[in-house]
């Protein structure tokens, strides 16, 4: 074998390596964006969208409440459980890959602003543990 075959062979399988720990885990690859308005008359309607990636199969809950969101679902829960001011408008399966759960036409409320609370959980996560993406929209009803 010549001195180039024997330089080639050791360098291949070690880009091999190299390139595999590039590749993001399924958790890292997950995410979740909710999009609507930031400020809007309370009397008009308006679109609340959910959608992201993610590498399994999962779910998306989105829900709405009068103050902030907490770390996983289950808190989330509890917390509203003391005040009956919100509840879930998006609870959809997605699959692996790239998702818009879900596209929800609604009106404003009273002056004031609502928290849209986003979670996304594996197909057999805990809903008690940390979600693999979450996030949170604030609109503002003048």
């Amino acid at each position: 074998m010549t001195r180039i075959r024997q330089i080639r062979r050791g360098v291949l399988p070690a880009a091999v390596v190299v390139a595999l720990l590039a590749v993001p885990s399924t958790a890292a690859a997950a995410n979740l964006t909710l999009t609507a308005p930031g400020s809007i008359n309370h009397n008009t309607s308006y679109r609340l969208m959910a959608s992201g990636q993610v590498g399994k199969r999962a779910y998306v809950i989105v829900v709405y409440q009068h103050r902030s969101c907490s770390k996983n679902y289950a808190a989330n829960q509890a917390a509203n459980a003391k005040n009956a001011s919100g509840g879930a408008i998006i609870y959809k399966k997605v699959g692996p890959g790239t998702y818009d759960a879900e596209s929800v036409k609604l009106k404003g409320g009273v002056k004031g602003s609502v928290q849209y609370c986003g979670y996304l959980y594996g197909a057999r996560q805990d809903l008690g543990s940390k979600p693999l993406a979450r996030a949170s929209h604030k609109v503002n009803f003048t």
